[in-house]
Order: C-alpha cells, then structure tokens, then sequence
C-alpha cells in the first residue's frame, strides 16, 4: 500500500473519530439540557402544590373574614340605631349611658373597619396566589414543550447521526476500495 493511501486512510480515521467524539459531546449536552429541563419542571410543580395549599388557605381565611365583616356590620347598624335612639330622647338617658352608647358604637366601627382592612388584604393575597399558580402553570407547559421538542433532538441525534457516522464509514471503506483499485 502506498503512503499516499495509509495517510488517506489516517486522515478518514480521524475524521470519524473526531464526527464520533462532537456526536457524542452533542448528545451529551442535549441530555444534560433535558435533565435540567425536568429539574425545572419538578420544581415548578412542587410550587405549584404548595401555591395551591397556600391558596386553599387564603381562601378559607377570606370565607371566615366575609362572614365576620357580615356580623359586624349588623352589630354596627344595631348600635348607629341605638345611639340615633339615645342621640333623640337624650334627656331620658343619663350622660354615662349616652357616653357608653356612642363608644359602643364607635368600637363597632372601628372593628368593622379592621375587618373589611382584613378582607381586603386576604383578597389581595388571594389574587396574588391565583396569579402566580397561572404564572406558574405556563412555566410547566413551556418546561413539558421545551422537554418534548429536546427529545426529538435527542432521538434524532441519537439515531440519525449515528447512522451518518455508520454511512460515513461505509462511504470510506469504498473510497480505500477505490484507492487500492487505481493502485494495483
């Protein structure tokens, strides 16, 4: 065989090996990307079970507020009409009796305020967890899709690029066939 031909069939030799070893380099990067798309994805679904705990919670502690603004507006309406009836026979009442009327109705709106200030900060909250649990729902979708299109590469680097590097080879078996036919 002449020299020509060996250093030929060195440079094919190579070439392959150099094709194989960025094929596997490839393959190795686009595994490691899916593995740190699915960490993502588990993470975004274990924030999203616990944004929903969260969630249940606000939302029962708003049901409970709700039904406490309810009972102290009555009470507050009971005592506005209480002082209204003290405030019109005033002079049937003593000044201790009218005084301990209006602080109860003054009481009655001041724990009515701080519960409505409750309501609305729960409700708040309350938007606040609805919207990052959608937020947060797109995150998982994107992570499923970016997850889903990674193996298709994958697949196709896996199978397609070996076959080229099987082809390749191939291709080169027949070129030193071609090489040592013009030789002889």
């Amino acid at each position: 065989m002449s020299k020509g031909v060996k250093c030929l069939q060195n440079d094919h030799k190579n070439n392959l090996a150099l094709l194989d070893k960025v094929i596997k380099n490839t393959i190795e990067a686009v595994e490691k990307s899916k593995s740190q798309i699915f960490e993502i994805s588990e993470m975004a679904r274990n924030e999203e079970q616990t944004l929903y705990k969260e969630l249940q919670q606000v939302e029962l502690e708003v049901q409970r507020v709700i039904r406490e603004v309810d009972k102290l507006e009555v009470q507050y309406r009971i005592s506005r009409q209480r002082l209204a009836e003290v405030s019109r026979h005033f002079h049937t009442y003593t000044e201790e009796d009218i005084r301990k009327v209006y602080e109860a109705a003054n009481e009655k709106q001041l724990e009515l305020f701080v519960a409505r200030e409750r309501e609305a900060n729960l409700r708040s909250r309350r938007d606040e967890f609805q919207q990052r649990l959608k937020n947060i729902g797109k995150t998982i979708e994107r992570a499923e899709g970016l997850a889903t299109q990674v193996g298709v590469v994958l697949d196709f680097l896996t199978g397609d690029l070996n076959k080229l590097g099987a082809e390749l080879e191939k291709a080169q078996h027949r070129q030193m066939i071609g090489l040592k036919i013009i030789q002889a």
